[in-house]
């Protein structure tokens, strides 16, 4: 838990976003919520713009803008076009990528994996859809992906900047 004194209210936002850096132990910023860090820090007395505070937790956990909603959404809901990234550098061959993360069982090891697979279309696609064609690789040839007993889940959606 971090205890804040007015005396460590910093003058520059620039300044507050530095030292909310340093305020929460790696640990924490992978294991609590972002409300309750950003709701803690504000009793304390700093004052932080929410999009400021939710800025520097992605960057720490390596989130894409938008990753935490997508992965929440019901299978069947098409991703928000304002949730695909454009700014991502990539040189995609058709409109949209998706990436999923499957999370199973290496058959040669016994151990729990996790892998990155990437759909990419023309199409707008819903959670559900990407699962289920990746679904559909991972069934059509278990030893190319190596991981049996998986569970899919889509995290990322990019398009093609405009």
């Amino acid at each position: 838990m971090v205890i804040l004194k007015a005396s460590d209210i910093l003058s520059s936002a620039t300044q507050r976003r530095n030292a909310v850096r340093h305020y929460f132990k790696e640990a924490e910023w992978k294991s609590r919520s972002g409300t309750s860090m950003l709701t803690e820090l504000r009793a304390g007395g700093l004052g932080i713009r929410s999009s400021d505070f939710f800025k520097i937790r992605r960057d720490i956990l390596g989130l894409s803008r938008y990753e935490e909603q997508i992965k929440g959404l019901r299978p069947d809901t098409l991703v928000p076009k304002s949730w695909y990234t454009d700014t991502h550098g990539l040189s995609l061959s058709k409109r949209f990528q998706y990436r999923a993360e499957i999370t199973g069982i290496d058959p040669a090891t016994g151990k729990r994996t996790t892998k990155i697979l990437t759909v990419i279309s023309d199409q707008l696609q819903s959670p559900g859809a990407v699962e289920r064609e990746i679904d559909g690789f991972l069934r059509a040839d278990p030893d190319l992906y190596q991981v049996t007993d998986y569970q899919v889940k889509l995290f990322r959606a990019y398009q093609r900047p405009s």
